[in-house]
C-alpha cells in the first residue's frame, strides 16, 4: 500500500491535468453515501487491452472535529476493492492483486469503497470523496469529489431494536428479512445468536436473502459456517451466490477451503477461477503455494495446450507469483526460457508487474532472481509486455552500466508512454546525461506524462525551462 499525504488542491491540480485523458472511457458511475461505494464501469474502444493496476482513494475534510469520541457507523459493502484513508486530506494507492484486464471493445466494472477513518468524529462535519483507478500506460482516472456530511451518516445510526430485527428475520418478506441482516451489525445481539440466526438465514428458499447473509458471514468472520458456505455453493443454482461465497471464502481466510477453490480454479468457469484466486492470494496461507507448484509442475503441458488450459495455468501462475514462492522460480525460469510458452510468459510478465509498487529500485530476493530472464523481454513486440519486462528489469538490476544502456533505449521506444517511463528511471537512477531527451518528451508531453517528465528532471536537478 502506498499512501501519499499531499495537500489535496495540489493532488487535484496534477491529476485533474489528465483526469480528462481517461475520463472518456468511463462509461457509467454510481457512488452509495451509505457505503460509500463507488461503481466504476469502463470501456475499452482500443485494439489492445488496458490494464487496471492500481486503486485508490482521496479524503478531503472541508470542516468539522474528526477527534471527538462519538462513534459513527458505516454500513458495509462488498467490494472488489477497499481503501482506507483518514479523514483529513489524505491519498491512498494500493496495488490490485488480480490485474484487471479490459480486452478490446469490452467493458468492465469495479467497486471501490473508500472509507475515510470517521469513527470519532462529532457535531457538524463534511468532507469529500474521491476514487482513482491507475491503468498500466500511466493514465489516471480520478472521479469528481463526492460530499459526504453529518446528516448523510447519520441515517446509519437510527437503527432498528434488537426485537424489532428478530420480529424481521421471520417475516415472508424477502427485503423485510434482508434488511434486517443488515442490520444485525448494529445490534447488542452476542455472537452466538448472530452466528445461529445467519445459520438459518443461509437455509432460506431466497437467493437474495441467502447472499446476504452470506455477506453478513464474512462481516462477523464466522468460520464455524464455513461448511454451510460450502454446501451452499455446490447445491446453489445462482451464479451471483456462488460468486460471492467465493469471494467470502477469501474474507474467512478459512484453509478448509483452500481444496474447494482450487477446485473452481480448476472447472470450466472462468468467472469463478478467477474469483477463487483472489480469495487464495487474500487467503494468506502457509501451505497453499506447495499445492500450488504441485500443480504447475503436474500440468506444465497446459501451458502450450488449450485456450481453457493456458488460462487455468495462468491463474495458478498469478496466484504463486503474489506470494512470491521462491521454489517457484525454476519453474517459471522454465517456462520463459522455451518459445512454445509465449502466452504463458506474457501473463507471468503482467503478474510480476503487479508486484511492483513504485518506480524505485527494489532489494527483492523473489524477483531479483529472474533479473536475467526479464532482459530476454526487452525487444518484445507486445508493447505491455515490453514495459513490464522493463519495470523489473529496472528495478531489480545492479549493472549500473546496463541499466543506461537500457535507459537510454527505451527513452526512443515507439510507445510514448514507454518513454515516459523509462525517464522517470533515468530520474531514479540520477542519469543526467539524459536530460536533454527527458527535456524534449516534456515539452511535447501532456497530462501526467508532464508531470512525471518533470519529476525525472526535478531528481536530476535539472531547472525546469
Amino acid at each position: 500500500m502506498i499512501r501519499l499525504k499531499i495537500i489535496i488542491p495540489i493532488i487535484s491540480f496534477f491529476l485533474f491535468s489528465y483526469l480528462n485523458l481517461f475520463s472518456q472511457n468511463l462509461e457509467k458511475l454510481s457512488f452509495d453515501k451509505h457505503s460509500l461505494t463507488f461503481n466504476l464501469t469502463f470501456n475499452n474502444n482500443n485494439n489492445y487491452s488496458l490494464y487496471i493496476v492500481q486503486v485508490g482513494g482521496i479524503s478531503f475534510a472541508k470542516f468539522g472535529d474528526f477527534e471527538c469520541q462519538d462513534k459513527i457507523k458505516i454500513q458495509s459493502s462488498f467490494n472488489d476493492y477497499l481503501v482506507n484513508v483518514q479523514a483529513e486530506n489524505d491519498t491512498t494507492i494500493i496495488n490490485t492483486n488480480n490485474i484487471i484486464e479490459i480486452e478490446p471493445n469490452k467493458t468492465k466494472t469495479i467497486s471501490l469503497a473508500v472509507i475515510p477513518n470517521i469513527e470519532n468524529v462529532c457535531d457538524s462535519w463534511a468532507l469529500d470523496l474521491y476514487a482513482i483507478v491507475k491503468f498500466h500506460n500511466g493514465y489516471v482516472f480520478q472521479s469528481s469529489g463526492e460530499l459526504i456530511t453529518s446528516m448523510d451518516m447519520q441515517a446509519n445510526n437510527d437503527n432498528y431494536t434488537d426485537q424489532e430485527i428478530q420480529n424481521m428475520l421471520i417475516q415472508n418478506d424477502i427485503n423485510i428479512k434482508i434488511e434486517a441482516i443488515k442490520n444485525l451489525k448494529y445490534s447488542n445481539f452476542g455472537k452466538p445468536t448472530i452466528e445461529n440466526f445467519l445459520k438459518n438465514k443461509l437455509n432460506d428458499n431466497s437467493p437474495q436473502v441467502r447472499i446476504e447473509a452470506t455477506k453478513a458471514v464474512a462481516y462477523f468472520n464466522l468460520n464455524s459456517l464455513t461448511d454451510k458456505l460450502i454446501s451452499n455453493l455446490f447445491s446453489s443454482n445462482d451464479t451471483e451466490e456462488k460468486l460471492i461465497i467465493i469471494k467470502v471464502f477469501g474474507r474467512l481466510k478459512d484453509e478448509k477451503t483452500i481444496d474447494v477453490l482450487i477446485n473452481r480454479i480448476l472447472s470450466q468457469n472462468k468467472d469463478e477461477g478467477e474469483i477463487a484466486a483472489g480469495s487464495l492470494i487474500e487467503m494468506e496461507s502457509v501451505d497453499l503455494p506447495n499445492k500450488i507448484r504441485f500443480l504447475l509442475q503436474k500440468h506444465i503441458n497446459w501451458a502450450s495446450g488449450s485456450e481453457d488450459e493456458k488460462s487455468k495455468y495462468s491463474i495458478l501462475c498469478n496466484i504463486i507469483i503474489n506470494y512470491k514462492y521462491m521454489h517457484i522460480i525454476p519453474t517459471l525460469q522454465n517456462l520463459f526460457n522455451d518459445e512454445m510458452y509465449s502466452n504463458i510468459n506474457y501473463d507471468l510478465l503482467k503478474y510480476l508487474g503487479g508486484l511492483l509498487e513504485s518506480v524505485k529500485p527494489v532489494n527483492d530476493n523473489f524477483l531479483g532472481k529472474m533479473n536475467g530472464d526479464y532482459y530476454g523481454f526487452l525487444d518484445n513486440r507486445n508493447d505491455f509486455v515490453r514495459f513490464n519486462a522493463f519495470n523489473l528489469f529496472c528495478t531489480t538490476s545492479t549493472n549500473t552500466k546496463l541499466l543506461s544502456k537500457t535507459v537510454k533505449k527505451f527513452l526512443k521506444d515507439r510507445v510514448f508512454y514507454i518513454q515516459c517511463r523509462a525517464a522517470m528511471w533515468a530520474g531514479e537512477l540520477g542519469f543526467t546525461e539524459f536530460a536533454k531527451e527527458i527535456n524534449g518528451l516534456r515539452k511535447i508531453a501532456t497530462g501526467q506524462e508532464y508531470d512525471e517528465l518533470c519529476n525525472a528532471l526535478i531528481k536530476l536537478n535539472i531547472p525546469i525551462e
